[in-house]
């Protein structure tokens, strides 16, 4: 994970290994005129016995599902089949009764000894062989014989056995000082492991298990022992590997899957019960995983020979033992995924809860309800910034969110939460939003609160309640602080939101806020008295934006009274009527063009030239006088111009220019020869302004015009060059017309040769047609040349702008001053052409004969 609570590895218990609960429901009822003598479990029930002979199979959760039998003695042993089917049990009078679970009576057996029999075992095959160990005074095979016929053998005597196992060939018993094993093919005892506990405590019984085929521990009060196997020259022997002194006695012991670790009821004299874990290690040392003291009813009456454990799925990872006194039964399970993350939890290590329960699904803990616990918890270690960057990811509903405000808020810390408060989807109560921004107005962050007036939407608040608090805080603080601002304008949003506009306006122009005017028009407000009578007040804030808002809406407010209003003002009358005609000349009416000439010249000078040259309506004289008055050069120069008074003009250009640019510049824009004689006559007097004559000038006239007025004797700095550069351009102006002509007769002798050779070619005609295949016909009245291969009119004239026509459709211009068609043939020499016709049918006319399609054009 990123980030977290960081805390001490050293200060966080260790994470226990196994879990408990007591089995209770009809167990305890059992329990109060009963005591507990054996137990058996396996995946599907628990088979108790008790101390008054009673048989009985409870479930889990210690429901009596069934009364199997009752005997008179105390059961002493209990002991299934693999598949759970069978019950076989022994009582300290002498009885061993197996029973079938489906009532098989073929595997069913009842017997009676006459001394107490403690233990029995049954075997792996007994649904086929019925063979069953039982453990007495004597060790005795019982199994089935011929025709349902029972067969007993004697293997051993022996003492009171206390554990007695049946796995395989090998039969283990053992009794108050030592373990024998037994093998059942042999028929003989293999190995005898004697007690190596100092203790001489008689309270402590051997507990052994077979962990492998081929490995067995044995407990002893204090003392593990770990045996081994051996198989020499056909015999099988039990050896001693090593020997484990422990600090604990030892009550019973089962191993914990394919590890080392083994699972031990510890019970000292009438002390509770202790439930270890243990690994053991190389050599004679062992590693301690689990030390777990359990409470168990009148714990104090009994000693360890009283506690008996049965443990179900020892070799998987769901083990559960139940761990028994006679009034009590304790069930220890493994840690699932949701005690893991409950353990974590109460060890506030939130951030590996919320890792490890982020791609599971479990059934009493989500990702999301964790993370609201991990935010509860940084509230209340004020870890609050971290807090509060957590709520997006773990809060999804209103009242998730408004749970975590107002634990924010009763660390007066709402503020904190601001950043991440969502505003829709889903939209919190109002009074949340009003706390949080109330905060702020305590901790004087007006900037803030401003911004959040702005960001949120006003119908997620009350707005009064805003209005007023804001009041309240502008009385208490001093009108000229920076802070007003702020608030200020945070009243006049909320004022505008609630609809009190005029309220809203008189904050607006008491800021001089210029957002006014965006206002006015969003809401149309321009025709209230309250904001009309204030057009000054308008104008000083933003004099552009007022003139603006008049121009658009003249209706409201006509030119003319605008015009009257704002005289009092010369500056602002100025700025709307330059709107007014900048927006559209024609909307300025004529008799305001004069006094605006008046206001540019005082206000806006850059712009007066402009409105000269662009305006028809102004008196040019007036104008003339107001530009004189000013010393406006250009502006005079350009009225003097537009009055006709070009020499004026001109001289008063030459006056005021120290170069004589601006004069020729003058000059090209007249377009006025004369004016161009002037310039030079006023300016030859000038040395300083020769050379620029002739080196400018004399690009638009002929230099001859100055040289030839320059007086004699006068001393022109630079005048040689000058000369120089009027001579090369001479030069080059010559050389440039002699090209042209030489371009010009190579281009008039190439076009006349194109146009020469186009008369040249000849007009095919063939079978009636025209090489673009359609008929023939007079250019003159239009009809076909030919008809069924002969020419109409016996003949047809063919000219060389590609027409043809009948000879007495052409035009004769022979007769001077009138053209008219042809009324006789001619007798010009034929003209032969290629086809089926006769070249009598085709002659040239004389030289005033026309084709009449040209003729007429």
């Amino acid at each position: 994970m990123e980030d977290g609570s960081e805390s001490d590895d050293s200060a966080i218990p260790a994470e226990p290994r196994l879990k408990y609960r007591r089995l209770g429901n009809d167990l305890s009822q059992i329990f109060q005129n009963d005591s507990l003598t054996s137990i058996l479990a396996n995946e599907r029930f628990v088979v108790i016995g008790t101390e008054k002979g009673k048989l009985i199979i409870c479930d889990h959760d210690g429901n009596k599902t069934k009364d199997v039998c009752s005997l008179k003695g105390a059961i002493s042993c209990i002991r299934t089949d693999e598949r759970g089917e069978i019950i076989a049990c022994s009582t300290l009078d002498g009885h061993v009764r197996v029973i079938s679970l489906f009532e098989d009576a073929e595997l069913e057996l009842k017997m009676k000894f006459k001394n107490a029999v403690h233990r029995i075992s049954l075997s792996d095959t007994y649904l086929s062989s019925g063979k069953i160990i039982i453990a007495g005074e004597k060790i005795t095979l019982c199994e089935r014989g011929l025709l349902g016929s029972k067969k007993s053998t004697n293997l051993a005597i022996t003492k009171e056995v206390s554990q007695i196992e049946w796995r395989g060939d090998l039969l283990t018993w053992a009794d108050a000082n030592e373990v024998k094993v037994f093998d059942m093919g042999s028929r003989e005892i293999i190995s005898i492991i004697s007690r190596q506990s100092i203790s001489e405590e008689k309270d402590y019984s051997c507990n052994f298990t077979w962990t492998s085929s081929s490995t067995l521990i044995i407990g002893w009060n204090n003392t593990i022992q770990k045996c081994g196997v051996k198989t020499r020259q056909n015999s099988t022997k039990i050896e001693i590997q090593k020997i484990i002194i422990t600090d604990f006695p030892i009550t019973s012991l089962v191993p914990l899957g394919a590890s080392n670790e083994m699972l031990i009821c510890s019970v000292s004299a009438r002390q509770k019960p202790a439930v270890k874990i243990i690994e053991l290690q190389e050599g004679s040392s062992y590693l301690e995983h689990c030390d777990d003291q359990i409470s168990v009813r009148a714990y104090s009456n009994f000693i360890s020979k009283d506690y008996l454990m049965s443990v179900v799925n020892c070799e998987g990872h769901d083990l559960t033992a139940f761990i028994a006194s006679p009034k009590d039964i304790i069930v220890a399970t493994e840690p699932n995924d949701e005690d893991h993350v409950t353990w974590l939890l109460d060890n506030e290590q939130y951030f590996e809860a919320l890792d490890f329960t982020k791609n599971r699904k479990l059934a009493n803990h989500s990702y999301a309800a964790i993370g609201r616990e991990y935010i509860r918890f940084l509230i209340e270690t004020d870890d609050l910034e971290l807090a509060a960057q957590k709520c997006p990811a773990f809060l999804s509903t209103a009242h998730d969110w408004e749970k975590e405000a107002f634990a924010f808020s009763s660390k007066n810390s709402l503020k904190i939460l601001i950043p991440y408060l969502p505003t829709s989807n889903p939209q919190l109560r109002s009074s949340v939003y009003g706390e949080a921004l109330r905060e702020l107005i305590e901790s004087k962050e007006y900037e803030r609160y401003l911004f959040l007036i702005k960001s949120w939407p006003s119908a997620i608040f009350e707005l009064k309640n805003q209005v007023h608090l804001i009041r309240n805080e502008l009385y208490k603080i001093e009108s000229s602080a920076s802070e007003t601002r702020s608030l200020s304008v945070a009243l006049r949003i909320l004022l505008e939101a609630d609809h009190r506009f005029e309220e809203a306006f008189e904050i607006f122009m008491t800021l001089s806020d210029s957002d006014v005017f965006f206002f006015v028009e969003k809401h149309l407000l321009y025709k209230l008295k309250w904001v009309s009578g204030r057009i000054f007040d308008l104008m000083k804030i933003d004099t552009d934006k007022c003139s603006q808002i008049l121009i658009e809406h003249q209706e409201d407010f006509p030119i003319r009274d605008m015009v009257e209003l704002l005289r009092g003002s010369s500056h602002y009358l100025h700025n709307y009527l330059h709107n007014l005609y900048s927006q559209d000349g024609e909307s300025l009416p004529p008799e305001y063009h004069d006094l605006q000439v008046v206001l540019y010249a005082n206000y806006d000078r850059l712009k007066l030239l402009d409105f000269l040259k662009t305006s028809p309506y102004y008196e040019e004289r007036d104008a003339l006088d107001i530009c004189t008055a000013k010393d406006l050069t250009a502006e005079r120069v350009y009225l003097l111009a537009r009055m006709g008074k070009k020499s004026e003009a001109l001289t008063l250009l030459l006056d005021s220019s120290d170069t004589i640019h601006p004069c020729v510049d003058f000059c090209l824009q007249q377009n006025d020869h004369e004016l161009w004689t002037e310039l030079i006559d006023m300016s030859v007097s000038k040395p300083e302004h020769v050379k620029n004559l002739l080196n400018i000038v004399g690009q638009y006239v002929s230099p001859l015009m100055i040289i030839e007025r320059i007086p004699e004797g006068m001393e022109i700095p630079g005048l040689r060059d000058a000369l120089q550069v009027v001579l090369n351009d001479s030069t080059d102006r010559q050389n440039m017309w002699e090209l042209t002509e030489k371009i010009a007769a190579i281009d008039g002798m190439s076009l006349l040769s194109r146009f020469y050779d186009n008369k040249k070619r000849a007009v095919v005609i063939d079978n009636c047609q025209s090489k673009t295949s359609k008929p023939l016909k007079c250019a003159g009245c239009s009809q076909p040349l030919f008809w069924k291969n002969e020419i109409q009119h016996r003949k047809c004239m063919v000219f060389t702008c590609g027409h043809h026509c009948h000879i007495q459709c052409a035009v004769d211009t022979s007769h001077a001053g009138s053209s008219s068609r042809r009324t006789s043939t001619s007798s010009s020499p034929s003209y032969r052409r290629t086809g089926s016709f006769s070249s009598s049918h085709f002659s040239f006319g004389s030289s005033g004969e026309r084709c009449p399609n040209c003729n007429n054009r």
